[in-house]
């Protein structure tokens, strides 16, 4: 249960928790995402969980964590999460927050939708494609700023993202579904 999941990682039942999940990269963004927590409430939890691509930048993001000044509030795990381990994390998230600067493809975010986890994005790539009014918001812009206005306006609206929801939008996204009408393209050829 979420609850249960919380406890175990030490995180309030009734706090909205904002995880960043994956390999850790500089054009994810992490950098902005600190930034525009400082703007959230003390009610807000920011869990980062994943290996940085360096050692250097593993240091620099403890560097970051122990320089802020909403410190109590955030929860690093920067090391490769086990498998075992991924539905803690998501099971005990309100959203997954991901303040890429650029993106190919994303198995987080199919990894979030997967878990019914709404999704705070920038709009790069083809993240628009997935984040819709009921999966998340997806953020104009690139800043600081315009990122916690994201988180806000996800705080605000939390009733929007109800599980049914999601879990409704990301059916077309089943394999079942996705290659159906490719076998029936190759079969018609």
């Amino acid at each position: 249960t979420r609850a249960e999941c919380r406890a175990q990682l030490g995180l309030p039942v009734d706090a909205c928790v904002l995880l960043f999940f994956g390999r850790i990269a500089r054009y994810k963004g992490l950098e902005t995402l600190f930034d525009a927590f400082r703007d959230t409430g003390s009610d807000v939890f920011l869990v980062v969980a994943g290996a940085p691509v360096s050692a250097a930048y593993g240091h620099l993001i403890e560097q970051l964590v122990r320089d802020h000044p909403c410190k109590a509030r955030i929860l690093s795990c920067l090391r490769v999460i086990d498998n075992a381990d991924v539905a803690t994390y998501f099971r005990a998230a309100d959203a997954l927050v991901m303040p890429y600067r650029h993106i190919d493809q994303s198995g987080v975010l199919f990894l979030a939708l997967r878990f019914e986890v709404p999704v705070i994005a920038f709009d790069v790539g083809a993240l628009n494609e997935y984040v819709h009014n009921n999966t998340g918001v997806l953020v104009r812009g690139e800043s600081a700023e315009d990122l916690a206005g994201g988180i806000m306006t996800f705080m605000r609206e939390r009733q929007r993202f109800e599980v049914n929801a999601i879990r409704s939008h990301t059916f077309r996204f089943r394999w079942d579904q996705v290659l159906t009408p490719l076998i029936k393209a190759y079969q018609t050829c």
